[in-house]
């Protein structure tokens, strides 16, 4: 009943709209047959009313995308690795290939798949704290230069 609920809410959106334009479409066919001075304003309610409608939908249908967002926001939600025990070990180019979801890029604000945005050049956040992350270990002896040059080029 309350599963997949986005999807609900934004179908319901539509509904409503779709009524409010019929109900729109009738009642200005309706005021438009029933005397010559309303004609005008039966025309009128059969043009704002299906246009008010259809605005009126957008904030309904906009929280149920809202939510269907979130919702595969939260089924892909990526962690940083922990700290490797072992310099060899490979996990982490393993686990921070490109990532499988998009994010909105801050720099042109257009949504994107890769861990570079290919428009404005800005990294994600996600490789940004990856790198980060290689520094911090870089710095504390963790990996080898080599190492890192091999795992930043992986992230890339």
């Amino acid at each position: 009943m309350f599963d997949n609920i986005g999807n609900k809410i934004k179908t319901l959106a539509q509904v409503i709209c779709w009524i409010g334009i019929i109900a729109s479409v009738i009642i200005g066919f309706v005021l438009m047959v029933q005397d010559e001075d309303t004609a005008f304003v039966g025309i009128l309610t059969m043009i704002f009313g299906s246009l008010g409608s259809w605005i009126g939908s957008f904030i309904t249908y906009g929280f149920g995308q809202l939510i269907e967002n979130s919702d595969i926001l939260v089924k892909q939600g990526n962690k940083i690795p922990e700290k490797p025990n072992n310099t060899s070990n490979n996990t982490f180019i393993n686990s921070v290939q490109t990532p499988n979801h998009q994010w909105r890029c801050d720099g042109c604000g257009n949504m994107i798949s890769e861990n570079i945005c290919p428009i404005c050049n800005k990294v994600s956040k996600e490789l940004s704290d990856k790198l980060e992350t290689l520094n911090k270990w870089k710095a504390e002896g963790l990996i080898t230069d080599e190492e890192y040059q091999q795992k930043v080029e992986s992230l890339k």
